[in-house]
C-alpha cells in the first residue's frame, strides 16, 4: 500500500527540469544511395563454421582460404589455419571469436572479418555451479549507434521505430542526457562509472567496467564495436577494457590493407554486427548475458547509409522478438546527439538534436507482469531528467534481480530506472554543463 501511495505522488509531481518532447518532421535526401559489394562474399558462417558460398564455388571449382585470428592482447599468438574449399560441404570450425578470412585462386582475391562467439563448456560449468538460479535472469542487450537523437532516428530508422515502440512495447527516456557531448564522456558514464577528470593524467582508473560487475552476477558478456577512436581511448584506460567473455572489433583499418573487400561497404559490416547478435542468442540460450554492441561507421562517414540499415535492424528485431527477446531487457541508444547537426545537415532545430542522444527501453511482458512497482518507477522516470551513471546502474540491477534482497540494493552515483528519481534533478546537480543541457524551462 506504501508503495502505491510513494507512485500516486510520483505521477503528480512535476519535475523541475521541463524537456522538450517536439520530433522535428524534416526529412533526409529522398535518393539513398545503395550499397553494393566491391567483390561479392566467398563465404558465409553458420554455427560458428565457414563454408564456400555456393556460385563461388561453381564459379572457381575451388579455391583456398587462409583463417587468422583476432586476439585481444599482443600476448596471444595462434598459427593461421589453411583450407582447400572444393565441395560446398567443407567448412571451418572457428576456433577463436573473430577471424581474418583471406582467400585466393588464379590471381582473384577475397577478404573478411568473422566473428562467432565460441562457447566454453566448461568455463559455463562452473558459472552455472557457482550461480545456480541464473538460467532465471533477464538476458541485457544494448545496442549503441553513433550520433543520432530521436528526431533522427525516427527519420532514418522509421520501421524499427515503430516495431520498437509497437511490437516490443518500448519507451524513449525523453530527458536522457550527457555532460560533456562526447564520444568518451558517454562510454566512461554508462560502461566505466566514471569521468575523464577524475582519471588522472598517464594514469589508469581503477574503477569496473560494466561487465565487470556484471559478471560476478552469473552472465556470460559481450563487447562489440565498429572502428572509433574514442571508444578505444575509454578501453585503454585499464587493463580491464577487454576482458568482456568474447570481445569483437569489427575496426577494418590495417587489416584488409588496400585490398578491396565487402568489408569495406560500411553497410556490410553492419550485416556482420547483427548477424553477431542473433548467434549470441543461439549459442547461450540457457544461460544469461549481457550484449553491448557499437555501431560507429553508418553515421561516421554518411547519413545516406542510416536508412539502408533500417531493414538490417528491422530483421534483426523481429527475428529476435520471436524467442530471445521474451526474457531479454533491450536498449536501444545513442552516444551523442545528432552528428550531422555540426554539418546542418536536415535539421530545422540545430542546437536541439545537437545536444540530446537518445535512449529506447524495451521490457518483456514477463518483467511489466512481475516487477510491476519497477515499471512504474520506469515509466515515470521517463519524463525526469536522467543520465549515463542511471543507465550504468540500471544494468548492474537487472542482473541483481533475482538475487538476495541485499544485493538488488543498488547504491551508486547513479540512480537504476526502477528505483525513484528525485524530481527537482537539474542539469546542475547532475554535473551536465549548461551547453548540453535538455531542459528547456528551469522553475
Amino acid at each position: 500500500m506504501r508503495d502505491q501511495i510513494e507512485l500516486t505522488k510520483r505521477r503528480l509531481t512535476r519535475p523541475v527540469c521541463r524537456l522538450q518532447t517536439t520530433i522535428s518532421s524534416s526529412v533526409g535526401p529522398k535518393e539513398i544511395k545503395e550499397y553494393t559489394c566491391q567483390n561479392p562474399d566467398w563465404l558465409f558462417m553458420k554455427n560458428g563454421r565457414a563454408y564456400a558460398v555456393s556460385n563461388i564455388l561453381y564459379k572457381h571449382i575451388k579455391f583456398d582460404c587462409s583463417f587468422n585470428p583476432i586476439m585481444n592482447t599482443e600476448e596471444e599468438k595462434v598459427e593461421e589455419a589453411k583450407v582447400n574449399f572444393n565441395e560446398e560441404d567443407v567448412s571451418y570450425k572457428l576456433l577463436h571469436d573473430l577471424n581474418v578470412a583471406k582467400c585466393w585462386v588464379r590471381g582473384e582475391k577475397y577478404v573478411g572479418i568473422f566473428g562467432y562467439p565460441i562457447r566454453d563448456d566448461a568455463k559455463l560449468a562452473r558459472l552455472l555451479k557457482k550461480h545456480p538460479n541464473s538460467q532465471k535472469k533477464y538476458n541485457i542487450l544494448a545496442l549503441s549507434l553513433h550520433g543520432l537523437s530521436l528526431a533522427s532516428f525516427v527519420r532514418n530508422f522509421p520501421n524499427s521505430y515503430g516495431y520498437f515502440i509497437k511490437n516490443m512495447k518500448g519507451r524513449f527516456m525523453k530527458g536522457y542526457s550527457v555532460s560533456e557531448g562526447t564520444q568518451t564522456s558517454a562510454f566512461l558514464t554508462l560502461l566505466a562509472n566514471t569521468q575523464m577528470k577524475e582519471i588522472p593524467k598517464h594514469a589508469n582508473f581503477t574503477g569496473e567496467y560494466i561487465w565487470e560487475s556484471i559478471k560476478t552476477a552469473g552472465y556470460v558478456t559481450l563487447f562489440a564495436k565498429h572502428s572509433t577512436v574514442e571508444l578505444d581511448k575509454v578501453l585503454k584506460f585499464s587493463k580491464y577494457g577487454k576482458t568482456a567473455d568474447h570481445y569483437f572489433d569489427f575496426n577494418t583499418d590495417g587489416l584488409l590493407s588496400d585490398e578491396k573487400a565487402c568489408l569495406e561497404s560500411k553497410l556490410f559490416e553492419t550485416k556482420r554486427l547483427y548477424k553477431l547478435l542473433t548467434d549470441v542468442y543461439n549459442v547461450y540460450e540457457d544461460v544469461p548475458t549481457f550484449s553491448f554492441f557499437h555501431m560507429n561507421s553508418l553515421t561516421t562517414d554518411s547519413m545516406q547509409q542510416l536508412k539502408n540499415s533500417d531493414i538490417e535492424l528491422l530483421s534483426t528485431l523481429k527475428l529476435l522478438n520471436r524467442n530471445s527477446l521474451r526474457s531479454t531487457i533491450v536498449f536501444i541508444m545513442s552516444d551523442v546527439g545528432d552528428a550531422a547537426a555540426r554539418n546542418h545537415i536536415f535539421l530545422k532545430d540545430k542546437n536541439y538534436e545537437e545536444i540530446q542522444p537518445f535512449l529506447g527501453i524495451a521490457l518483456p511482458k514477463k518483467f511489466r507482469d512481475e516487477h510491476r512497482n519497477f515499471y512504474e518507477n520506469f515509466k515515470i522516470n521517463e519524463n525526469y531528467l536522467i543520465n549515463g551513471f542511471d543507465i550504468y546502474e540500471t544494468f548492474r540491477h537487472i542482473s541483481q534481480i533475482g538475487d538476495s534482497m541485499g544485493k538488488t540494493d543498488i547504491n551508486g552515483r547513479g540512480i537504476s530506472l526502477f528505483k525513484a528519481i528525485p524530481s527537482d534533478r537539474t542539469c546542475e546537480s547532475e554535473q551536465i554543463k549548461q551547453e548540453w543541457c535538455p531542459c528547456y524551462t528551469v522553475q
